[in-house]
């Protein structure tokens, strides 16, 4: 399921919940053990998970995503060297068509003379072109919320270039000066105001990507030298609040669970197939981005299949960025598929990481940086944050009263993340591509409801049947509830902003209480949280 912040796999709450292995004649025949039993029981299903993600990851993953995909940083000298194999060796008519995710594994793995010291010299390149583009997003990121701005986005961009140091600053300017221009030159033109992206510096904006992507690269610049961290809260057993549960550990573990879901589709005669070519249909929105030539077993109602292009029917694509992708790269895990549901942005936060290892105390410098950390909370009112998500801001407009809604019950939690409800999720997607009826996606999704038999740690029985629901409880209730801590007011309020276009729209400054189940990390910002919620 893909919805709100974070995925949780359901796999290990169901199984620590069931408590199978104890047998009704031995709880009959010593008391105390029941005791012990009920006592167990209802500590498993007590409980919430606050989980806290360093929104500087989105700053890290923009510095390694532009090295590895940039032809002119990770030439294809190198990209050969790491690989240790040809461009057309490997079947590809350029290296400008070669898969994201294999230049990415290529880069961070290295190899022959791809070493250590190449690749920093890459980072250091990729981390001074973010900068200059975050130089130039100060107009998108300003202009859209203080249009009549005027000469003071001149101030705005003098005060942030002065967040770097005299050599980062260097280094920027080295960058525009390679695209025909210099730092003095692009602060200078902004004291024209917001006219300046569509006037003097278009062709600047238009060689870095354009004015939206520069405004992300602004914000993501702006959580990791002010120190912003997102803090979430769910009604998630404590038992289940680990980061195993919450995570995807390898690509063999996305496949593997893939093909769970598509066996759980195809075998289902209650998820009605509108043509032949449903199921494939399923697979090519399941595996985007899984390199070619691999073979993909355990199907119970197909063959294996052999990915494209030897498998021209089914087709699947290598993908060609990050965010187009469904499997990533096999450097990216441990990942979180519900960081890719609240914004395709998130996926260059892959890997997640736990701990307080800072962003250049990495082994690589940028890579496998901590950016998540979880915490057993009695539960979320005690945080703050309420009963409500995915913002605990009160509703005061008819959009906001509209995206209120209750957190998600436990019972409704453990079918969110049933690899049922991951199938009848896909369903509904590919049911929508062939322009299906969403009475099919209701009843494929009350069959896959009805499959679920809720442990008795919270009740047992079975879930309702919904009319209108295509997956999960029809997005009735809200996975989790979330706000801002850590670096200042002011930094919070430009990470706001980040999260605009997200799910997480409006999301407010952490209150006091909520320092009970915030993570400190190793970055700027966030390492002692003496201020709560300002660092």
């Amino acid at each position: 399921m893909k919805r709100n912040f974070i995925k949780f796999t359901g796999i290990a709450l169901v199984s620590t919940l069931a408590f199978t292995a104890c047998a009704k004649e031995a709880v009959k025949e010593e008391p105390f053990l029941a005791i012990l039993l009920a006592q167990a029981v209802k500590s498993a299903a007590s409980g919430n998970c606050a989980i806290s993600l360093n929104l500087g990851t989105l700053y890290n993953g923009a510095i390694l995503q532009a090295a590895a995909s940039t032809a002119t940083t990770f030439t294809q000298a190198e990209f050969e060297q790491a690989n240790g194999s040809t461009v057309t060796a490997l079947g590809y008519a350029s290296y400008a068509v070669t898969p994201y995710n294999l230049k990415y594994d290529a880069f961070i793995k290295g190899g022959g003379t791809y070493d250590a010291t190449a690749r920093t010299a890459d980072i250091a390149t990729a981390k001074a072109t973010v900068d200059a583009g975050s130089l130039l997003g100060i107009a998108a990121a300003t202009c859209s919320s203080v249009p009549a701005i005027g000469a003071g986005l001149q101030t705005v961009a003098t005060n942030f270039l002065a967040t770097f140091t005299t050599a980062e600053q260097t280094a920027i300017n080295a960058i525009f000066v390679g695209a025909g221009t210099n730092t003095a030159t692009i602060t200078g033109a902004f004291a024209g105001g917001c006219g300046v992206i569509a006037g003097g510096l278009a062709a600047v904006y238009t060689a870095f990507g354009g004015s939206t992507a520069t405004a992300s690269l602004y914000q993501a610049r702006q959580a990791y030298a002010n120190g912003t961290g997102v803090l979430a809260c769910a009604r998630i057993p404590k038992s289940s609040c680990t980061f195993a549960a919450i995570t995807t550990a390898d690509r063999a573990t996305a496949i593997a669970n893939g093909v769970k879901a598509n066996n759980l589709i195809a075998n289902n005669p209650d998820c009605k197939k509108t043509d032949g070519d449903f199921i494939n249909a399923v697979a090519r929105a399941q595996f985007t981005g899984i390199p070619k030539n691999t073979t993909i077993t355990g199907f119970t109602s197909r063959g294996d299949i052999l990915t494209s292009p030897s498998d021209a029917f089914v087709a699947i694509s290598e993908g060609s960025t990050a965010s187009s992708n469904q499997i990533f790269s096999e450097y990216s895990y441990p990942s979180s598929s519900a960081l890719t549901g609240l914004g395709t942005a998130f996926n260059v936060a892959f890997p997640l990481a736990e701990g307080t290892t800072a962003a250049t105390a990495s082994t690589i410098n940028y890579y496998k940086a901590s950016n998540i950390n979880l915490t057993s909370v009695d539960n979320c009112e005690a945080l703050g944050l309420g009963a409500y998500g995915p913002i605990p801001t009160p509703a005061t407009t008819a959009a906001t009263l509209a995206a209120k809604k209750p957190l998600t019950s436990t019972p409704e939690i453990v079918y969110a993340f049933s690899t049922e409800n991951t199938a009848a999720t896909l369903y509904a997607t590919v049911n929508t591509i062939k322009a299906g009826a969403a009475t099919l996606a209701v009843a494929c999704n009350n069959s896959f409801r009805a499959k679920i038999a809720l442990p008795l740690a919270i009740g047992g029985g079975k879930l309702p049947v919904l009319n209108d629901a295509t997956s999960g409880d029809g997005a009735t209730s809200s996975l989790l509830t979330a706000c801002l801590y850590g670096g200042t007011a002011t930094s919070r309020a430009t990470a706001s902003a980040l999260l605009s276009t997200t799910s997480l729209a409006g999301i407010p400054h952490c209150p006091q209480a909520a320092a009970a189940g915030a993570a400190k990390f190793g970055d700027t910002g966030l390492q002692t949280l003496a201020d709560f919620p300002n660092n």
